[in-house]
């Protein structure tokens, strides 16, 4: 193995990339590490400092590859943030914080971050409790659309339509008169913006087998901290997604702090921590893309949401299943002869082989082959919004000596062929000696919740999942949510009820169980 001390000579490569749950695009990369071997790369405590636009690092192709003993931080701030110093009926000003660059242009929201200019005509924005750095109890995110009339077409379920103006040095949100709802933000709160798409990551790892990523500090990033997909055997020990030291921030990372997308092999996190996030710790899943024509052995297969444009997650030998997007349930059974994905990014033609029951238009494919067994144990998660862990594999799974403490659920299981159109059943979750610190606090009824979205009765989508001797410290919410599992033993857990004036007492039951079989409960 050699060693290389980690050092950046100041020269982007531009290449293309399509990171999953990501913007696919041509990236600037710092450092991108391409079809290495046997390295072991060290930063030795350095920390890199990028500017807007930049890719911090790229593994693709790596094999026996470790990067080691760094921080990832940005020269701006890639969102934000200010204070609300008047709250009205309809109305609130907010006073962008030292540190942070907006003004109002012909009623659309500029941001200023170093050099670079942008109007923003929507905004998503969450807000935070300044002394804890955490979002509210009783305050969700919203969509805000910087009016220029009253003519615009607003969904307004979704969506808060609002004048943008300054006054006083502030910015003033005002609602259209017609709109039933109001703003829900406190005096006093942080409010935070997030101004990028999804281009940029801290780390994107592709394609590679057997990659560690040891002792790593991320302090800011446009979008997610880690994002993995494609890959055989990936590490991350001691990796800290978090607001940095001494700076009076709330937000580290725009997006989740680490994702994995049809990973192999192992999956393997240890003590880790992921703070002050606007998304997710963790999300561990695969793609479920539709088919959409068939002709004998040949079929269609369309990648649904938008970010997962580019990712060709079925690959020759792979063994796949045809799953109805209704119930969830296997219908049929393939092994792939070839794939390959279109001109336009958004297809895979695949040839199967050894065909196991009938494929017909419309089934979603889940790659088994591409699920990897997860060993989560010594993390950590919360301050963010909204979620701990989202797990779905096929293969086993254990979370072990964690603590949770999100605004939601700690610990999510589901399977989504509707929406982000994200892949896995499980079979064979162990979750185990575990604490979950105020789990809830926002919404939720449950710290861990495992509700696939089929509605469908004596259909089970998930199977041996077992939740042992386990620490529940909340506010009377529950301990497990469990709909269509097969198999779910829940036993020798502890629940504590904690009082906190900032979060309203409520009771939901300690252990809720829809549409299950084989249930144990001890």
């Amino acid at each position: 193995m050699i060693i290389k001390k980690l050092d950046f000579n100041g020269k982007l490569t531009q290449k293309e990339y399509y990171p999953s749950n990501n913007d696919g695009s041509v990236k600037n990369v710092a450092f991108l590490l391409e079809n290495e071997s046997d390295v072991v790369f060290d930063g030795q405590g350095q920390t890199f400092t990028f500017d807007d636009g930049v890719s911090p690092f790229i593994l693709d192709g790596c094999k026996n590859v470790t990067i080691k003993n760094f921080n990832i931080d940005y020269k701006y701030p890639q969102h934000i943030e200010g204070d609300v110093v008047e709250v009205g009926e309809k109305s609130f000003l907010l006073k962008i914080r030292d540190g942070f660059s907006a003004s109002v242009v012909n009623g659309e929201f500029q941001s200023l971050t170093g050099k670079e200019k942008t109007l923003h005509g929507r905004l998503f924005c969450q807000e935070f409790d300044p002394e804890r750095k955490a979002p509210y109890a009783n305050t969700g995110y919203m969509y805000i659309q910087c009016l220029k009339s009253d003519d615009e077409e607003v969904d307004e379920r979704w969506i808060t339509p609002a004048y943008l103006s300054e006054k006083d040095g502030c910015i003033e949100f005002k609602l259209r008169e017609s709109f039933k709802g109001r703003f829900n933000v406190h005096l006093g709160g942080r409010l935070v913006l997030m101004l990028k798409d999804r281009q940029c990551s801290g780390i994107f790892i592709n394609d590679c087998q057997n990659v560690s990523v040891e002792n790593v500090n991320i302090f800011r990033s446009p979008s997610m901290g880690v994002i993995c997909q494609l890959s055989k055997n990936v590490t991350l020990n001691g990796v800290r997604v978090k607001v940095k030291v001494g700076r009076n921030e709330v937000l580290s990372s725009n997006a989740d702090a680490t994702h994995f997308v049809n990973c192999s092999g192992l999956v393997k996190i240890v003590d880790c921590s992921f703070y002050n996030m606007l998304d997710d710790g963790c999300n561990i899943h695969g793609i479920y893309g539709k088919v959409t024509k068939v002709c004998q052995d040949k079929i269609a297969v369309r990648l649904m949401h938008g970010q997962q444009r580019g990712v060709k997650y079925i690959n020759d030998g792979d063994e796949i299943v045809f799953v109805s997007s209704k119930d969830y349930t296997h219908r049929a059974k393939a092994t792939v002869l070839k794939s390959v994905l279109s001109d336009e990014k958004d297809e895979i033609f695949v040839t199967v082989k050894n065909v196991e029951g009938e494929i017909l238009e419309g089934f979603v494919v889940d790659n088994i082959t591409a699920m990897p067994e997860v060993y989560v144990s010594g993390c950590s998660t919360g301050s963010n919004r909204p979620r701990g862990f989202l797990l779905t594999s096929v293969k086993p799974m254990v979370i072990e000596n964690c603590l949770f403490e999100n605004m939601a659920c700690g610990i999510h299981v589901t399977s989504d062929a509707r929406d982000w159109y994200e892949s896995g059943k499980v079979d064979g979750l162990i979750i185990r000696n575990n604490e979950f610190r105020g789990c809830n606090y926002a919404w939720g009824t449950a710290a861990i919740v495992i509700d696939p979205s089929s509605d469908e009765q004596g259909v089970y989508v998930h199977k041996n999942i077992l939740v042992e001797n386990n620490v529940l410290n909340t506010f009377g919410y529950g301990l497990v949510y469990a709909k269509a599992v097969d198999g779910l033993v829940i036993k020798d857990n502890k629940s504590n009820k904690i009082y906190s004036e900032r979060v309203p007492e409520v009771k939901f039951p300690l252990i809720e169980i829809n549409n299950c079989k084989n249930v144990s409960i001890d």
